[in-house]
């Protein structure tokens, strides 16, 4: 899974010409949701490890 959210990334960048930051977070979700998380952690999860607080 870890390969196709990076694969996921460079593709919805290079190629659908996304938002750095937006195909990052979409990238994140993805994955998320691939690897079976709830849908209300991934949020969470996002926030807690981000920089931004």
């Amino acid at each position: 899974m870890y390969y196709f959210g990076n694969c996921f990334v460079i593709v919805l960048i290079i190629k659908v010409k996304m938002n750095t930051f937006i195909a990052l977070i979409f990238t994140s979700v993805v994955v998320g949701l691939g690897l079976g998380m709830n849908f209300v952690e991934i949020p969470l999860s996002i926030e807690k490890e981000s920089a931004v607080r």
